[in-house]
C-alpha cells in the first residue's frame, strides 16, 4: 500500500509538471516523408549529387536508342528496321511510338532537374557550403545539360516549350518556335563554356563530365542551326589543339576506346542494368538492335545497299560503318575474341539438333560461320 501511495503521488506529480515544462514548439511536427532542400543540400558532395541526377535521365534503355538514334539514322534512310518499328522505314512514325514519348518524358525530366539545380546551387554557393570554384563548374555543368537536352528537342521536334525556372505551370507551357528553342541552347551553352574547365583540367575520376570543349562543340552547332555561320566557325576554331582525329577509324567505338582523343562527350553507361524486358546486362539497345542477328539474336537495324555501295573502294571507314554478307566483322576486340564464331548464340546455334537453326549458323564451307550478314 505504501508504495502504491507513493506510485500515486509520482504520477499525479507528473502530470502536474508537465505543462510547465513543454516547450512552445511542442507541437510543431515537420514532414520528414518530403525533405526539403534546406535540410538536403548542407554538404558539398549534396550539389555533386544533385547534378549527377541531372546525366542519370540518360541512363535508359530506349532513349539513345530508340529516340535519339532512330531519328538520327531512319529519316534518312540510311539504316532500316525490320522489327516492330518498321513503320519508320515509310515515315509513317504513329503518335503513340513509345520512342517518342520516352524522348519527350526522359528530356523534361532532366530539364527539371537542371532547372531546381540551378537554385539550389546558388543558395549553396552563397552558404559558403560550395566553393566559387566547384559552384561555378557544377552550373557550367547544368547549362550544358539543360543545353544539349534542348539541342536534340530542337532538332528532332522543332519548336517545343521552353521551362527554365523551377515551377508548376501545369504542362500548359505553349509551344516555342525552333529558333528560339536554339537561341536559347546558344545562351545555356555560352555560359556553359565560360564556367566549365576543359578536360584535361579535370581529376581521372571525374571523365565523363561536361567540358568547355562538349559546350564549344554543341555551341557551334546550334549556331549553325541559327545559320550564325561566322559564330559557329568561331566556336569550333576554339577547339583546335584540343581534340585529335584517333589514327583508325574503326577504334571510335572500340569498347577499351571510351573517352578517347576525339571524342567531345560521351554517356557515361552504368557497368550493369536491366532492360525493359528485364533479360539484358546492359542499359541500352544500341549492342543487341546494332549487331547482326547471329549474334545478338536482334539484328532489328540493317544497313541500306545503298550506303554499303556508296563507299569508293579501299576506304576503310565502310567496314567500321556497314558490313554485308560474307563479311567478317574488323572491330579488333572481336577479333581478339575469336571473331563471331566464339560467340555462346552462334555456337549453341551451331550445335542445334534443329536443322532449320544449324543451318542459320553453318558458313558454305559446312563450319561454324565466322562472317556477319550471312542472311542476304
Amino acid at each position: 500500500m505504501k508504495n502504491r501511495k507513493y506510485l500515486y503521488i509520482l504520477a499525479v506529480g507528473l502530470i502536474v509538471l508537465t505543462p510547465f515544462s513543454c516547450k512552445k514548439g511542442f507541437l510543431n511536427q515537420s514532414d520528414s516523408s518530403n525533405p526539403t532542400a534546406q535540410a538536403l543540400f548542407n554538404k558539398a558532395e549534396d550539389g555533386i549529387a544533385l547534378v549527377n541526377a541531372i546525366y542519370d535521365t540518360y541512363q535508359n534503355a530506349d532513349l539513345l536508342k530508340k529516340s535519339i538514334w532512330y531519328y538520327a539514322n531512319f529519316q534518312s534512310h540510311d539504316f532500316f528496321n525490320w522489327g516492330n518499328d518498321r513503320f519508320y522505314n515509310t515515315y509513317a512514325i504513329p503518335s503513340t511510338f513509345g520512342g517518342i514519348q520516352v524522348f519527350w518524358q526522359r528530356a523534361y525530366i532532366g530539364i527539371a532537374r537542371a532547372n531546381s539545380a540551378i537554385e539550389i546551387l546558388k543558395t549553396m554557393k552563397d552558404k559558403g557550403v560550395l566553393t566559387e570554384a566547384l559552384a561555378n563548374r557544377l552550373t557550367g555543368e547544368v547549362y550544358f545539360l539543360r543545353g544539349m537536352t534542348y539541342y536534340y528537342l530542337a532538332s528532332s521536334f522543332g519548336g517545343v516549350p521552353l521551362e527554365l525556372s523551377n515551377g508548376a505551370n501545369d504542362g500548359l507551357k505553349p509551344r516555342s518556335t525552333e529558333t528560339e528553342v536554339f537561341t536559347q541552347v546558344e545562351a545555356d551553352l555560352k555560359l556553359a563554356a565560360q564556367l566549365l574547365p576543359w578536360k584535361e583540367d579535370y581529376a581521372a575520376s571525374e571523365v565523363g563530365r561536361a567540358t568547355k570543349g562538349a559546350a564549344l562543340g554543341y555551341l557551334g552547332a546550334s549556331q549553325m542551326w541559327l545559320k550564325k555561320y561566322a559564330e559557329a566557325l568561331a566556336s569550333f576554331n576554339q577547339l583546335n589543339g584540343k581534340y585529335t582525329l584517333l589514327p583508325r577509324f574503326i577504334d571510335i567505338h572500340e569498347y577499351d576506346k571510351e573517352n578517347n582523343a576525339e571524342s567531345i562527350f560521351e554517356v557515361q553507361f552504368i557497368a550493369a542494368g536491366t532492360q525493359s524486358w528485364g533479360g539484358g546486362n546492359e542499359v541500352a539497345w544500341i549492342g543487341s538492335f546494332g549487331m547482326p542477328e547471329e549474334v545478338s539474336n536482334f539484328g532489328y537495324d540493317y544497313g541500306n545497299k545503298g550506303l554499303y555501295d556508296g563507299f569508293q573502294a579501299g576506304d576503310l571507314r565502310k567496314q567500321a560503318t556497314i558490313i554485308g554478307p560474307g563479311d567478317i566483322n574488323p572491330s579488333p576486340a572481336i577479333i581478339a575474341k575469336g571473331g563471331i564464331k566464339s560467340y555462346p548464340l552462334v555456337i549453341a546455334g551451331f550445335a542445334s539438333t534443329d536443322a532449320a537453326v544449324k543451318l542459320k549458323y553453318t558458313g558454305a564451307d559446312g563450319n561454324i560461320i565466322n562472317t556477319c550478314g550471312t542472311i542476304a
